[in-house]
Parts: C-alpha cells; structure tokens; sequence
C-alpha cells in the first residue's frame, strides 16, 4: 500500500496543496480539508478551555451557535 492508499485520509493534490500554502502563509502548519464542517471540526479540536474563537456575524447558523455556546 502506498502513502495515497486511502485518499480521504491524505492525496497527492491535498499535499501539494498544504505544501504550497504553507510556503506562501510561512506556517509551520497547514491543513486543507474538504468542507465547511470539517474546517469547524479542525478548529474546535484544536481548542482549549479559555480559548476564543474570533469570527464574523455571517456564518452558517449552526456554526453560531456551537462556537456561542
């Protein structure tokens, strides 16, 4: 099996992608997901108690609310 064997988990376009982006951002890291709610998933999981989250007023509703409450 290769390094691609299962694209959900990672593909050549992804890591090209991450790669590029990483470079012309200068982050340490990147991380290109496939939708809106995986993005919000990313961005929650990576938060800790106390953190806040600055966002604009015209998200998705459902994004509202989870990062309101």
């Amino acid at each position: 099996m290769g390094e691609f064997d299962y694209t959900r988990s990672g593909n050549p376009t992804r890591a090209t992608l991450q790669q590029h982006l990483s470079k012309v951002m200068k982050a340490k890291f990147v991380y290109a997901v496939n939708s809106g709610m995986a993005a919000l998933d990313v961005i929650v999981r990576s938060l800790a108690p106390g953190d806040e989250v600055v966002a604009g007023d015209d998200l998705y509703g459902g994004t509202d609310r989870l990062l309101t409450y």
